[in-house]
């Protein structure tokens, strides 16, 4: 078969999967993924690990980090919604400086947020799947950090 007959089957309307296809798909969407999280405010020893589907939108994820920190949000009041998470690769077996400095709530968000990006964070969109991000990921490194918006001030 040619390759522009390939690329028609492809294309058509009717989607027809072609080993092109079977090849590049990312990991079924059934897949467990799992990543560890870190949330701004809390001690790095208390870094936890999330376990979804690939196919889990980060909606979702949120959800599951907002319940499995329950106690500390609801504290702090703020919503699931309302949570910033963020792309990270960070060892958790070394000291890191900058990660240290969000265990405490800076009063300026632009602040932990430059702090975030100088950690290689790259801020995540609730419609997004999971694996789309993290495929497969097993890594012992944090990879989420859940960023709460800042307290209210009177």
């Amino acid at each position: 078969m040619s390759n522009y007959s390939s690329l028609s089957r492809v294309l058509s309307p009717f989607r027809v999967q072609t080993k092109f296809e079977e090849n590049t798909l990312p990991a079924s969407y059934t897949t467990d993924i799992m990543a560890f999280c870190f949330v701004v405010g809390t001690l790095i020893e208390s870094t936890f690990e999330v376990t979804g589907q690939a196919g889990m939108s980060i909606s979702a994820l949120r959800e599951i980090i907002y319940d499995k920190n329950k106690n500390y949000f609801e504290e702090i009041k703020v919503d699931a919604n309302k949570l910033h998470l963020w792309k990270v690769d960070i060892p958790g077996d070394v000291e890191n400086v900058k990660l240290k400095k969000l265990e405490r709530r800076s009063h300026d968000i632009n602040d932990e947020n430059t702090t975030i990006q100088e950690l290689g964070g790259e801020k995540l969109t609730p419609f997004k799947y999971f694996g789309d991000i993290f495929a497969c990921s097993s890594s012992k490194n944090i990879r989420i950090i859940a960023q709460p918006p800042q307290p209210a001030t009177t």
